[in-house]
């Protein structure tokens, strides 16, 4: 996955590249080619970016769907940073559902999206697709190991979502108006602090604009 914008603003154990770096060494993944007719899932959703409240809507929107989840320390003290009702995983103890939540042109362009310890990545990913687009279409997933780190991903298209970030869809890693428009990546961070997959739980999953080749490491 490329680099998100908001790699130098949050810590480095909040990010699923930074936390399986650290001494893990590269994952290797061979690039991909898209195909949007590989998966077929679905958006869950029937509306609009916002009437949903995931990528594509405002943090009003955010805030009326989900609550506002700001404390006094920590990421979350960052007003529009963290939107929802907590959920309890081993990775962070207690979390809002969306953190890291960044705009793009006035709108939420990435966000990382947490589950409960104990969920599976396809009851996370249908998770994901649920605060997509109604037109939101998702890839077969793809799982990638490393030395000591794993992950998974998938690719995103939706007509709707690449209307509002045309230059992100553009300027990602295929390089091209018709690639995806977002990329999905998958995993849990162990006590150790390596980014695993774990396909009985996953813990959170890093949404970015633009799509995911296989390029780029866990």
């Amino acid at each position: 996955m490329r680099p998100s914008r908001f790699a130098a603003i949050v810590g480095p154990c909040l990010l699923l590249a930074a936390c399986g770096s650290a001494g893990g060494g590269a994952s290797s993944r061979a690039a991909a080619t898209y195909d949007p007719s590989v998966g077929v899932n679905a958006s869950s959703s029937s509306g609009s970016p916002s009437s949903v409240g995931g990528i594509g809507s405002t943090v009003s929107d955010m805030a009326s769907l989900h609550g506002r989840a700001l404390t006094s320390t920590g990421p979350c003290a960052t007003p529009d940073f963290c939107f929802g009702a907590n959920v309890i995983n081993t990775e962070s103890g207690t979390t809002p559902v969306f953190t890291a939540v960044m705009q793009v042109e006035g709108l939420v362009g990435d966000y990382q999206q947490n589950f409960a310890t104990g969920t599976t990545a396809s009851a996370a990913k249908a998770q994901v697709m649920r605060f997509l687009p109604a037109d939101a279409r998702a890839t077969a997933l793809t799982p990638i190991s490393g030395s000591m780190t794993s992950c998974a991903y998938f690719n995103v298209t939706s007509p709707t979502l690449a209307a509002l970030f045309p230059s992100d869809v553009a300027n990602g890693p295929f390089g091209s108006s018709a690639g995806p428009t977002l990329g999905v990546e998958l995993s849990t961070i162990n006590g150790q602090g390596f980014t695993l997959f774990e396909s009985g739980n996953i813990q959170r999953a890093h949404l970015t604009l633009g799509g995911d080749d296989g390029s780029m490491a866990c």
